[in-house]
């Protein structure tokens, strides 16, 4: 956890929402609306070019920083998303994982869960009580997807971290920390892929946390913008990307209408 921010937490983390509803930041006409929309804006407008899933590959083994762009209810991205680690992890790519999804207050049951020390069941009962909002098992999301990236990083011996607090800081707060929180991970983990799973709104416009860090990485959207998955693109094989001209990568499959 970043030191310096300390502070910051403890004055705001117990004024932050506890709801179970993922979309704690308010619905339409709220601050969260322009966020979004801003997000939107700030992804490219055409696709100019395909990445063949070898070529990707071959890229991210020699990379340091891999942003995947979550749409938390999405079981399809979810999916794609699993077989690239999977895919990473067969090709001996050494990575940690950086998950939205847990938050640096139980960063050390999750330790405890990688360790062996605890199961699934003990990890998501222990969240649960601390923060009802939990997404191990919040069902308006995809917490079968979140276990299993946990499942999958036990397996693989793979060090994961929390982005931020749960429950949630203030809109404005949480992208600053999260991109401190990437920025401290890539200098502890030099040697490994630091993969961080977030919620795609996240990456650009008024979030932009890729561009707060410095560090741009390769970069993978979750839904694309439906001004890109209008666009005709020639079929494909599958597990092709697909630039835009912002340099974001989205799935194939996830353009498919």
């Amino acid at each position: 956890m970043p030191k310096q921010l300390l502070p910051v937490i403890l004055a705001f983390v117990f004024a932050a929402s506890c709801s179970q509803d993922f979309l704690w930041q308010g619905g339409p006409g709220s601050e969260f609306a322009a966020y979004r929309a801003s997000y939107e804006a700030a992804a490219g407008r055409e696709l100019v070019a395909e990445m063949p899933r070898a070529d990707l590959l071959r890229k991210l083994a020699t990379t340091h920083l891999l942003w995947l762009g979550d749409h938390h209810r999405h079981s399809r991205l979810h999916a794609l998303q699993s077989v690239l680690l999977q895919q990473l992890s067969r090709r001996g790519v050494a990575m940690a994982l950086g998950l939205e999804a847990i938050g640096v207050r139980d960063q050390h049951l999750v330790n405890d869960f990688l360790a062996g020390e605890t199961d699934m069941r003990t990890l998501r009962d222990q969240m649960r009580t601390r923060w009802s909002g939990s997404w191990l098992d919040d069902r308006a999301l995809d917490p079968w997807f979140f276990r299993s990236l946990l499942e999958f990083a036990k397996q693989h011996e793979i060090p994961v971290f929390a982005l931020e607090p749960t429950p949630r800081l203030p809109l404005a707060m949480r992208d600053p920390y999260i991109a401190r929180t990437v920025l401290d991970a890539c200098e502890r983990y030099r040697d490994r892929l630091v993969v961080v799973v977030i919620g795609q709104t996240h990456l650009m416009g008024n979030g932009d946390v890729v561009g707060r860090t410095g560090k741009a990485g390769v970069v993978i959207g979750g839904l694309p913008p439906s001004h890109l998955r209008e666009q005709s693109i020639r079929e494909a094989p599958r597990g092709t990307c697909w630039r835009d001209d912002s340099g974001v990568l989205w799935f194939g499959e996830m353009l498919e209408n």
